[in-house]
């Protein structure tokens, strides 16, 4: 749920900008007009998303699979580089976003959102890295 809220947030204030239009703020899609560190949250999010949900739903689909996949090297490293991945993006979105919104008198549309989503990907940071901690135990007891 984390990861669909961060690619949530990030697909919305990535394609959202704002300007000045006489003294109305207009606001307006022009695709994705992002940086790359929004990019690279993005495709973080949608790739561990889309691969957490096909584990899960052949988890609930057999049995066989529920008890089988656990213990697989598979799935300690896809819990290790979903981490990897997503600190790295994470961190990146943070402090480059932070930098460009630095002086008081200019904030770009979104940093709020942008920044939410930072924070939220370091919290599934997190909790790959303790889903790859209790993968490693389950791998190394076969």
């Amino acid at each position: 749920l984390l990861g669909a809220v961060c690619l949530g947030l990030i697909g919305y204030y990535g394609s959202h900008t704002s300007s000045l239009f006489g003294n109305r703020l207009q606001r307006k899609i022009d695709g994705f007009a992002s940086g790359s560190e929004e990019v690279a949250l993005f495709l973080t999010s949608f790739g561990f998303l889309v691969t957490t949900f096909l584990l899960l739903v052949s988890s609930f689909a057999s049995f066989a699979t529920s008890s089988f996949l656990p213990k697989t090297l598979f799935e300690l490293l896809y819990h290790l580089f979903a981490f990897i991945f997503y600190l790295g993006s994470s961190v990146a979105l943070l402090v480059v976003v932070s930098r460009r919104n630095d002086q008081a008198y200019r904030v770009e549309f979104g940093y709020e959102g942008k920044m939410a989503a930072s924070v939220i990907g370091l919290v599934n940071s997190f909790l790959y890295l303790v889903s790859a901690i209790f993968s490693f135990r389950s791998y190394r007891h076969v």
